[in-house]
């Protein structure tokens, strides 16, 4: 019985590191996505001579 309540929680506690690794990284992505974007959008407003314009 002790064995599987700490096969349980182990496997409980792995999940839960997945599960916040996993979030982690899918924040970082989306940041780096929004960064290109907004990279883009900078250079597009350059070249039409927009207001991010030197």
């Amino acid at each position: 019985m002790t064995g599987l309540l700490v096969l349980v929680t182990g496997f409980g506690a792995a999940s839960l590191v997945a599960l916040l690794a996993w979030t982690l990284l899918s924040s970082v992505r989306d940041l780096r996505e929004e960064d290109a974007m907004l990279a883009a959008s900078a250079d597009d407003q350059q070249m039409e001579g927009g207001p991010c314009a030197s």
